[in-house]
């Protein structure tokens, strides 16, 4: 009879309910920590990571980083770095490109809401 079973996996070992499944075949790198299942059918154990929350967790980092760039850029052209030389002042040249960092934010946030 198989069994599927809530599980956790930390530096190749993997846990379920807090007990070692030494047996366990660990079907992803294994090295960090993740969630995921256990599939027992038999002797045999094969544990499977949910990239869900792995996926999760690099946008929240791309997310960070875009607005980090976004905040310095946006730092950078109010200060006028990045403005047209010359006799009257332009408007900031960075805007653009800070506009399309800020719509790029907002649509990997949208996704990052909608993983399950």
């Amino acid at each position: 009879m198989s069994r599927v079973l809530d599980a956790e996996c930390r530096s190749n070992v993997v846990k379920q309910n807090g007990v070692e499944v030494p047996s366990a075949q660990i079907l992803s790198e294994g090295n960090g920590q993740s969630s995921g299942v256990l599939l027992i059918d038999g002797s045999k154990a094969v544990y499977l990571t949910s990239s869900a929350q792995d996926l999760k967790e690099t946008l929240e980092r791309i997310i960070e980083a875009l607005q980090s760039v976004s905040s310095a850029l946006s730092s950078l052209d109010g200060a006028g770095y990045y403005r047209d030389p010359g006799p009257s002042p332009s408007p900031p040249l960075a805007s653009g490109a800070i506009s399309s960092l800020n719509s790029a934010i907002s649509g990997l946030e949208e996704f990052k809401e909608v993983l399950k």
